[in-house]
């Protein structure tokens, strides 16, 4: 059976159960005949940079191991491997207020975390100076994808020019919220997210329940992706 959609999007803030919807609404559709998916991150090249910009012994981690650290060592080179990434996008390098910031939690003076790391790194550093640059990345992605007439699945929506993308590429969007997970993060990154998610064309507000993903991810394949519906 054939989507009606080339591929579907989720946004939300931490913890929404964004990202489990995502693997579920995959594993149905892989039930269904096997349609090939291909699973994007808006994150997934901020993921990749920010493991180089953390200390050698943490980089074996996975993504849950390293959410779930109190504190991540840097590696001692960070700045200078963060300015070379700017350098080779074409973007400005670190000012002098965000080279000390960086350097404080090199040092240690300053704790890091891992969700820290990507806050800062991709949003106050990178879509400072280029809003779109993320969102250009995952798009080049999406469309080789779709050329080859794949499904594609992002599970990580959370800006309003994400969900643009999403909306012109005629993605499925299902926005999700978990009001007892939302702890009141004041990040931008975290507010942005709670208002896209509510722009999207589907919109869940869901409790903290395998059971109800489950449901909703059964709803989602069959009133919104399979066109015998």
């Amino acid at each position: 059976m054939k989507p009606r959609f080339p591929g579907v999007a989720f946004f939300g803030h931490k913890h929404s159960g964004k990202s489990t919807l995502a693997s579920m609404v995959e594993w149905e559709l892989w039930d269904l005949g096997g349609r090939n998916t291909v699973r994007l991150a808006f994150a997934g090249a901020l993921k990749d940079l920010c493991r180089e910009l953390i200390a050698s012994s943490f980089r074996p981690l996975s993504d849950e191991e390293l959410k779930k650290a109190e504190v991540i060592r840097l590696s001692p080179v960070a700045v200078e491997r963060l300015n070379t990434f700017l350098v080779a996008a074409g973007l400005p390098e670190l000012d002098e207020g965000e080279r000390a910031e960086l350097e404080h939690r090199v040092s240690g003076k300053v704790p890091a975390t891992w969700r820290w790391l990507m806050q800062w790194v991709g949003t106050d550093v990178v879509r400072r100076r280029d809003p779109n640059f993320w969102v250009e990345h995952l798009e080049e992605q999406a469309l080789a994808a779709m050329d080859g007439d794949h499904f594609v699945l992002i599970e990580d929506g959370r800006m309003e020019n994400e969900l643009a993308l999403c909306e012109k590429l005629e993605f499925l969007t299902v926005g999700v919220a978990c009001p007892v997970q939302f702890d009141g993060d004041d990040h931008e990154s975290e507010k942005q997210a709670l208002k896209t998610a509510g722009k999207c064309r589907v919109f869940y507000s869901l409790p903290k329940s395998m059971d109800v993903l489950k449901e909703t991810a059964h709803e989602i394949v069959w009133k919104f992706l399979v066109n015998a519906l």
